[in-house]
C-alpha cells in the first residue's frame, strides 16, 4: 500500500452487486490512471464466489478498517545490532543508515535492548568514572576492534580498573611519576618504555605507530598478564575510540517501547506522545523486528482513501470510515447518515443495482468492458434485482443486462438459471451461518437490528424444519443482544419470500412486513426490494412504537 492507493469497497456482508461494483469501478479508475484496488468487508457468499471463479477474478482484498496499520506503512528498514556490537560500531551503523537509535536483537531478530545516539553521546559528557566502570569489564578484543588494531598478546588474567593513561615521550626517571597500575595505557613505539610500563603494572598496553612488538616486551607482558595491542590509528583517535570500545550490552536499555505491526498508526501516535523517544521498533506477532516507526512517520501518516460503492451509510461502511478520506460514492440506496468534510463526487441514481450505474459510466466515457468483467457485472445486476423481478428494477437495468450479456456472449435466461441454482445449497447451514454470511447491521436509534436476505431458486431448497430455523434465530438474537433480527428467504422462481423474525421488537417489524404475525413462515407473494424498501418501513415503525 502507498499513500495514493484508492480502495473501492462495498457495504458490510458483501453481496454480488457490491463486489461486482467494487471490481468494475476499480478497473474503471485504473484505466483512468489511478492506483485503485477493489476490496470487501467480509466473507463472500456462495453466489459471489461462483461468479468470481466462473469469470476468472480473484477475491478482492479484505478491508477491515479505514485506519492504517503500521505494517501497511513505509517504515524504516529493520537494521539492528547484536549485544556484542561495540559502541563505536553502533555509532558507525547509525551514521551509515541515517538512524538516531537501533534495536539490539538476538539471532532470531527478537529485541533484547535499545541504544540511541544520545545514550552513547552521554558517556563523553559525564564524569570519567562512568566510562571507567564500562572499560574495566571490556575484553581486550573489543579494544582492538575499536582502534582497528591487532592483539599481539592476550591474557585471560587481565585486570583493568577502567582508567586511561596516555604516555608520551618518557624516560626511566619520568616514568616514576606515572600511575599505571591496572590502567589502559596508550604508548608510543619505545620498547624500553613499553617494558617498564608493563612492569609497573599496566593492565592493557595499546601501542601506536608500531608495526611489531619486541620480544622482551612480550615476555614482560606474559609475566605480568598484560595484553598488548598494536593500534591501527594515531594517538588522538586511539584515545578517542577506546572509550567507545565497550559492547552495547553494557549500556542498552532493556525496557523498550515498541509497537506491533498490526497496531493502528493513530494509536501508536498517542502512545508515542507519552514518551521522550523519537524512534520506535515495530515487531510482528512473533515479536521479531520488522522495521522502525519514527515520529515523522506517525505524525504524517495518511489514513485510507476510499470510494464507497453500493452504500453510503457509515453504519454499513468500513469501521472508522469517518477517519478515512472519502473520494467518491456510487450508490443506488437512500442517503442517510453520510457526511464528509469537503465536497466529493457523489452519484446516486434510482436504478435496481449499483453495477448498472457503473456500466453506464463505462459507456458514457467510451470505455470498453471486457467480456469477463461484463459477465461479472451482469451477475451483479441480476442478483440485486432478483433476476429483474424486483419492483425497483428499471428499464435501464434491463437494457444494461442485455448489453452486458451480449458483451459476455451469454444467454441471459440460461445464465440466470445457472447463477441462481448452482451455488445455493442450504443443506446443513444453520441460521447463524446464514446470518454471518448475509446479515446487514442497522441502528434504529437505540435499537440494534440485523437483517439477512438469502436468495434461493425455489422453495425446494428449504430443506430444514422451519421451527428449527426459528429456534436458531431466536438463540442468535439473544446471544448478540439484538432488539430485532430477520432472516428472509427469497425464492426467485416462486416470486415470493419466507420470513423468520425474532427479538423483543419483532412485533413492531411484523406491522410493516407482509406476514400475518411473528410466527408466520408461509410463502408471501412478491420478492420485493428487501433492503431498499424494508429498511425505511422498519425504521418508521420503530420510531412510531418507541
Amino acid at each position: 500500500m502507498n499513500d495514493q492507493t484508492i480502495y473501492v469497497v462495498g457495504h458490510r456482508q458483501p453481496d454480488t452487486d457490491c463486489v461486482a461494483s467494487a471490481i468494475a469501478y476499480a478497473a474503471y479508475k485504473k484505466a483512468l490512471g489511478f492506483d485503485a484496488v477493489p476490496a470487501v468487508q467480509g466473507q463472500l457468499n456462495p453466489e459471489t464466489r461462483f461468479l468470481l471463479k466462473k469469470f476468472g477474478f480473484e477475491e478482492p482484498e479484505l478491508l477491515d478498517d479505514a485506519r492504517v496499520r503500521l505494517d501497511q506503512m513505509e517504515l524504516d528498514s529493520p537494521i539492528s545490532i547484536s549485544e556484542d556490537t561495540s559502541l563505536l560500531e553502533a555509532v558507525r551503523t547509525m551514521d551509515e543508515n541515517g538512524r538516531e537509535a537501533l534495536a539490539v536483537t538476538d539471532g532470531e531478530w527478537r529485541i533484547r535492548g535499545w541504544v540511541s545516539r544520545s545514550d552513547i553521546s552521554r558517556l563523553s559528557l559525564t564524569d570519567t568514572l562512568t566510562s571507567a566502570s564500562l572499560l574495566k569489564d571490556t575484553p581486550a578484543s573489543f579494544f582492538a576492534r575499536a582502534v582497528n588494531g591487532v592483539i599481539v598478546y592476550d591474557d585471560s588474567l587481565m585486570e583493568l580498573n577502567g582508567k586511561v593513561s596516555i604516555v608520551t615521550a618518557a624516560t626511566k626517571k619520568s616514568l616514576r611519576s606515572y600511575e599505571v597500575k591496572n590502567r589502559i595505557v596508550i604508548v608510543g613505539n619505545e620498547e624500553k618504555v613499553q617494558e617498564q610500563l608493563i612492569e609497573k603494572g599496566a593492565g592493557l598496553l595499546i601501542v601506536v605507530w608500531a608495526k611489531k612488538i619486541d620480544s622482551d616486551v612480550l615476555e614482560a607482558a606474559r609475566a605480568c598478564h598484560c595484553p598488548v595491542i598494536i593500534s591501527g590509528c594515531g594517538a588522538t583517535n586511539t584515545s578517542r575510540y577506546i572509550f567507545l570500545a565497550p559492547p552495547v550490552s553494557m549500556i542498552m536499555q532493556t525496557t523498550v517501547t515498541s509497537f506491533y505491526g498490526r497496531e493502528f498508526a493513530d494509536d501508536a501516535l498517542k502512545k508515542s506522545s507519552r514518551t521522550r523517544f523519537r524512534t520506535f521498533p515495530v515487531v510482528n506477532a512473533d515479536k521479531r523486528l520488522t522495521g522502525y516507526a519514527t515520529r515523522y512517520h506517525l505524525m504524517n501518516y495518511r489514513n485510507r482513501r476510499l470510494i464507497l460503492v453500493d452504500h453510503n451509510e457509515f453504519s454499513q461502511s468500513v469501521p472508522s470510515v469517518e477517519r478515512a478520506e472519502i473520494l467518491e460514492v456510487i450508490d443506488h440506496h437512500r442517503i442517510r447518515d453520510f457526511s464528509t468534510p469537503g465536497p466529493i463526487h457523489l452519484r446516486n441514481e434510482t436504478v435496481g443495482a449499483t453495477t448498472t450505474i457503473i456500466a453506464t459510466m463505462y459507456r458514457e466515457n467510451g470505455m470498453t468492458i471486457p467480456p469477463a468483467l461484463a459477465g461479472l457485472m451482469l451477475g451483479g445486476i441480476l442478483s440485486c434485482t432478483l433476476n429483474l423481478q424486483s419492483p425497483l428494477t428499471t428499464e435501464r437495468d434491463i437494457r444494461t443486462c442485455n448489453i452486458l450479456a451480449a458483451l459476455a456472449d451469454l444467454d441471459l435466461e440460461d445464465f440466470a438459471r445457472e447463477m441462481f441454482s448452482v451455488s445455493w445449497d442450504l443443506e446443513g447451514k444453520t441460521a447463524e451461518t446464514l446470518l454471518n454470511l448475509y446479515a446487514r447491521y442497522y441502528d434504529f436509534g437505540e435499537y440494534r437490528v440485523r437483517l439477512a436476505r438469502v436468495l434461493i431458486p425455489d422453495r425446494s431448497f428449504m430443506t430444514q424444519d422451519p421451527e428449527r430455523i426459528q429456534e436458531e434465530l431466536e438463540e442468535y438474537t439473544r446471544d448478540h443482544r439484538l432488539d430485532f433480527c430477520a432472516l428472509v428467504f427469497v425464492s426467485i422462481l416462486d416470486n415470493g419470500c419466507i420470513y423468520f423474525l425474532a427479538g423483543s421488537r419483532a412485533a413492531w417489524a411484523a406491522e410493516v412486513l407482509p406476514v400475518k404475525d411473528v410466527g408466520d413462515h408461509s410463502m408471501t407473494e412478491g420478492v420485493g426490494a428487501f433492503f431498499m424498501q424494508t429498511v425505511p418501513a422498519l425504521q418508521e415503525s420503530f420510531v412510531r412504537n418507541s
